[in-house]
């Protein structure tokens, strides 16, 4: 993400670290995300693949981006 993103979420007084977000592909598919930089170009986000393939879209794909407030885990079970 462009660090304008980073800017403009700082200046608000309700946000949560880590910062998520809710990536959608447009229709009904969806993901939430970290973000590991923001060094992206303006306008540009920069997916891994594994998470186009999440939302089965190409690369150069609009998907819609929002910050995500969500619930903290109060359980984990690991193998």
């Amino acid at each position: 993400m462009p660090s304008s993103a980073l800017e403009e979420l700082q200046g608000q007084a309700d946000v949560e670290y880590p910062l998520t977000f809710e990536l959608r592909d447009g229709g009904w598919k969806r993901t939430f995300v970290g973000v590991l930089e923001f060094s992206a170009p303006e306008g540009m986000v920069i997916l891994p693949t594994k998470v186009i393939s999440c939302l089965d879209v190409v690369a150069g794909a609009s998907v819609s981006i929002r910050y995500s407030k969500l619930p903290k885990a109060t359980y984990a079970q690991f193998q």
